[in-house]
């Protein structure tokens, strides 16, 4: 009969933990369970801080600062420092721990033949020590070269650090503070002349690679411009003033073109005016003005046209004088026409002229327009090798420009090989330091215990994880869903029972050195109050429990023990009690109780003997004990115990008797267990402390439905409460002997 889980702090009244405090409990549960692992292996560790402390000979650290100044960049008029980026700053740290510069450090200052750099001096010194503690032979250094083993102990030894902007700080550490400062000095001094030296090399390989660029660029550069001339001159190319000289011509010609076609413009414009005039013939003195007036420029017309107006008015006069038919006016109009005839063919021969100036003008005109074509074409001629030319001409100025490039860089590199300078100096020497900069002691020890508590505590947090057996009565009633009816305490046999004598009589219980006679002779104890938890949970079960049987998962629980006690307690109170021991395979109770009995259960249930017969007594306690098989291990045991014949036994038992508590065997091993379905009416499921699997019991109730389905509960037996404080930290206070002192008897056994 499976009852409700109950979880414990409900139990006793205690509020539920908070969610959000199940962390924090979690911590100190692990620093409560595994208290002493934390404290071993810390002060294990303590132990092994102090050890090193003790073994390492002091160190002293010496700092030497440098100032890199890689250049300089112009911002306009201002000028600043060039800021050094993080790549750059590497390669510089990189370089002072370089082997030329270690080397160099080496080679000043005869490190070969200290022997602070033999590296067994200082690693292998305490490893020898302790070889030779043990009596162990101690391993012969090996041969190696000093100068390598020197520099291997200054690169381990050397620190480079960027203190901010351009500065570095080069840190060494030694056994003696005169030395550390030395050697920081001299890595900073010998970077410095490493770069003197490395730009001094670089200077005289750029001059010698210099010199025969020099040359070859100039012999470059000579037949560049030896190629222009000759192409100039193969292709007619000359130039003035910046312009080619079919250029010149071109635009001479276009603008002579352009006074040609004017001039042939304006002539033809005179001549088809005055062949209009020609044409048409004056009609009044007014065209002959006209007329006239075109050629102002004509003495001719001038004169002619100048006696026209006299006659003219002077005719006139005359006919107003002396009439139209006058003779005198009839002259004077002869005169006027043939003034008009003359006039007439001065035009026409200013006409001649003016189409031979026509004509003269056009052909003008045509030379030119001749002459440009041919000037196009040879231009478009000049143009086509102008291109090449113009490659040539390129050609020729970049080997002139680096040719010029080449001259002024072998300038500077002789300046700088002259002097060249470096882009690092000193700028704080190394000081001996006053102090011992390690071992810290107090930072070893602080570092070391704290490092070995952390160690402690991922160490039980290990432990706790691999710890799968029950701790508590929480943990058993939530993992095997019964309640924990009781934690019986771990108890020491009786030695004075080995002493007392036996007793005598037919059929008379054995008194043992069995820690479940402890129930008997002190009734006030833990241990027997436990014993009446069991019958309390089994007096208000919600059945009516006469026949109560004791299991466990696997042999050496104390099953036998705690029903034996629980049965001589009850006993002792005046209730009639019989204890069976049906552990066929394995009769513990009846060894322990009735060790001559030579019939038991197995006889009665043959019919060999009657009950009557083969029942024992304890005349102290009145408990009746049933033995079981006396005969060597039985192989149809559970036949036995699902038999109808053991059931109508166990129904008389239940008549004669107010109790019948059942020794069974273990679950896990054999089925016996399985077979008593209807023989008890609960079963009270025995788990070890901190001992018992719990995938072990929770696989033996799996595999036991019987027994599942009819558990009373669960008791934790065989406890520690002690330690129990470890793993519930309110059951320890439950659980103390403060409290309980007033109401029983807690004395050890």
């Amino acid at each position: 009969m499976i009852q409700q889980n109950r979880h414990e702090d409900a139990e006793y009244g205690v509020a539920p933990v908070p969610q959000s405090e199940d962390l924090v409990s979690f911590f100190f549960d692990i620093i409560r369970q595994q208290f002493l692992t934390i404290l071993t292996v810390a002060l294990l560790a303590l132990i092994a801080g102090a050890f090193y402390v003790y073994l390492t000979p002091p160190t002293y650290t010496s700092r030497a600062t440098i100032l890199l100044d890689p250049g300089k960049t112009r911002l306009g008029n201002l000028v600043r420092d060039a800021p050094l980026d993080a790549m750059e700053a590497e390669s510089q740290i990189q370089l002072i721990k370089s082997e030329a510069v270690g080397l160099a450090v080496i080679k000043k200052l005869n490190l070969t033949d200290d022997p602070e750099f033999d590296p067994r001096s200082l690693s292998s010194r305490w490893v020898d020590w302790l070889r030779s503690t043990a009596g162990l032979p101690v391993a012969a250094p090996a041969k190696a070269d000093p100068t390598q083993t020197a520099l291997a102990v200054l690169g381990a030894r050397l620190n480079i650090y960027r203190v901010g902007g351009n500065v570095l700080e080069i840190e060494f550490r030694s056994l003696t503070p005169q030395r550390a400062a030395e050697i920081a000095n001299a890595f900073a001094e010998s970077y410095i002349e490493d770069q003197l030296k490395t730009r001094y090399q670089a200077a005289g390989q750029a001059t010698s690679w210099l010199q025969g660029t020099i040359q070859e660029l100039g012999a470059q550069s000579a037949a560049a411009d030896e190629a222009v001339v000759q192409f100039k001159t193969k292709n007619n190319i000359v130039a003035s003033g910046g312009m080619l000289i079919t250029e010149q011509q071109l635009t001479a010609l276009n603008t002579q073109l352009v006074m040609a076609r004017e001039k042939t413009a304006e002539t033809k414009a005179r001549l088809d005016r005055i062949e209009e005039i020609i044409r048409t013939g004056p009609s009044s003195d007014q065209d002959i003005g006209g007329a006239v007036s075109e050629t102002l420029n004509n003495p001719i017309i001038v004169k002619l046209r100048t006696q026209y107006l006299e006659f003219v008015n002077r005719e006139a006069d005359w006919s107003r004088r002396f009439g139209k038919d006058h003779l005198a006016v009839v002259n004077l109009k002869r005169q006027i026409q043939e003034l008009r005839t003359s006039i007439g063919d001065e035009l026409k021969r200013i006409a001649e002229t003016y189409k031979s100036d026509y004509e003269i003008a056009k052909q003008r005109q045509m030379e030119v327009e001749k002459a440009i074509a041919s000037a196009v074409s040879r231009s478009q001629e000049t143009n086509q090798a102008e291109i090449e030319l113009r490659r040539l001409e390129s050609s020729a100025e970049t080997y002139r420009s680096l040719y010029k490039s080449a001259l002024e860089r072998n300038t500077e590199i002789d300046a700088q090989q002259s002097f060249p300078g470096t882009d690092a100096r000193l700028i704080t020497r190394a000081g001996v330091p006053l102090e011992k900069s390690g071992p810290k002691t107090g930072v070893i020890l602080l570092a070391s215990t704290v490092g070995g508590i952390l160690l402690g505590f991922a160490l039980g947090m290990a432990r706790m994880s691999l710890d799968r057996v029950f701790r508590t009565a929480d943990q058993a009633e939530t993992t095997l869903q019964a309640p924990c009816l009781a934690l019986v305490p771990l108890l020491r046999p009786d030695k004075r029972a080995k002493d007392a004598a036996p007793r005598s009589g037919p059929r008379i219980v054995q008194r043992t050195d069995s820690v479940a006679w402890q129930a008997v002779d002190r009734p006030l104890s833990r241990f027997a109050e436990s014993l009446r938890s069991i019958k309390s949970a089994a007096d208000m079960s919600e059945h009516s429990v006469k026949a109560l049987g004791f299991t466990s998962s696997v042999p050496g629980e104390g099953k036998s023990m705690l029903g034996m006690a629980f049965a001589l307690l009850a006993a002792q109170s005046g209730v009639r009690l019989i204890l069976v021991d049906c552990d066929l395979r394995n009769p513990v109770l009846t060894r322990m109780l009735a060790p001559d009995a030579e019939f038991g259960l197995v006889d009665v249930l043959g019919g060999k003997k009657t009950l009557e017969e083969v029942l024992w007594t304890d005349p102290e306690t009145n408990l009746t004990f049933l033995p079981g098989a006396t005969e060597p291990r039985m192989a149809n045991s559970s036949d036995i115990l699902g038999s109808a014949d053991l059931r109508g036994l166990f129904d008389e038992l239940r008549k004669s008797y107010n109790w019948v508590v059942v020794d069974l065997s273990p679950i896990a091993p054999i089925v016996d267990v399985r077979s008593t379905a209807g023989l008890v009416d609960a079963y009270v499921f025995t788990v070890e402390w901190a001992r018992t699997k719990i995938a072990v019991a929770e696989f033996a109730l799996k595999k036991a439905s019987v027994v599942r389905e009819n558990l009373l509960g669960v008791v934790l037996n065989k406890v520690d409460f002690k330690r129990l404080g470890r793993y519930e930290s309110y059951r320890n206070d439950y659980y103390a002997e403060k409290y309980y002192i007033p109401y029983g008897d807690d004395r050890p056994a």
